[in-house]
């Protein structure tokens, strides 16, 4: 009889401070799917083979928001309710509610220092594994370089969409509601309900998702704050008549503030190993 220990190892294969990675078994894919975290954009398709060699790494201590798809990469980083993402992201993004995020989205590496003696990664990491080598063949224990700081990850809004292709460069924020048309590398903060573009991703001509007029309406009311049962029947495809269905809706009490509980994905991944 296997002991409760080596099921859970059996799954949890890496742990460390941040994150920990563990095999998608199906059992453990039903635990998440039941919370609403999803691997698989249609109902009863396998994204994972059964017995193959795919691990899945989260975020150690991340309460992740219900409704939120995972259609590529295996990596969990913190996403808001209603959000998907088509490609691989990394640990440290920050995506809020409703973002639609396609294919081969990437954010840029480390960055180099430009204005020291030299541009090698040696400045930046000095964890590598070719810096560790290097200074362990010497009989070098003790070394130590200036390192480089380095930027945070992108922070998205909420109701965001970003096209297939995009690069966005690190210490960025993508405002509410902004657009990123494909293939853009973004290096620049892009403000709220604009629409960018372009190498460098510049905002097309003064294009904005909606009429400026109702920009600072839509980031007052804040409507992804609210239950989506509650403004299902609201006139998404009237701007202004859907904000002010919302405010009338709010200031009557009809509408809450929604906080979903959180799903602690290493509890439940534990839990689904027994």
């Amino acid at each position: 009889m296997v002991c409760e220990t080596e099921r859970i190892e059996s799954v949890i294969i890496a742990q460390h401070a941040q994150v920990f990675t563990f095999r998608p078994t199906a059992r453990i894919l039903d635990a998440l799917e039941a919370r609403r975290i999803l691997f698989n954009q249609k109902e009863g398709a396998q994204r994972f083979a059964p017995n193959a060699a795919y691990t899945v790494t989260a975020l150690r201590g991340a309460y992740l928001e219900p409704y939120v798809g995972f259609w590529f990469g295996t990596s969990m980083p913190a996403m808001g309710a209603f959000s998907y993402s088509i490609s691989g992201l990394p640990f440290g993004i920050k995506v809020g509610r409703y973002c639609s995020i396609a294919g081969s989205v990437s954010v840029m590496g480390f960055q180099h220092p430009t204005d020291m003696a030299t541009t090698s990664h040696v400045l930046y990491e000095a964890s590598s594994r070719l810096v560790r080598l290097a200074m362990e063949d010497a009989g070098v224990d003790d070394y130590r370089f200036r390192l480089v700081p380095q930027k945070p990850q992108p922070v998205i809004g909420h109701d965001v969409w970003i096209g297939e292709g995009v690069t966005l460069a690190k210490g960025i924020s993508i405002g509410h509601g902004a657009i990123i048309a494909a293939r853009a590398v973004v290096t620049k903060d892009v403000p709220p309900y604009a629409v960018v573009g372009g190498v460098p991703a510049r905002q097309i001509g003064t294009r904005t998702r909606i009429s400026e007029a109702l920009i600072e309406r839509f980031l007052d009311v804040q409507w992804w704050q609210y239950r989506l049962s509650d403004v299902r029947g609201m006139r998404f495809e009237e701007p202004e008549r859907f904000l002010d269905e919302v405010e009338e809706a709010a200031a009557s009490g009809r509408l809450e503030r929604w906080s979903p509980e959180l799903v602690d994905v290493e509890a439940v991944v534990r839990a689904a190993s027994d």
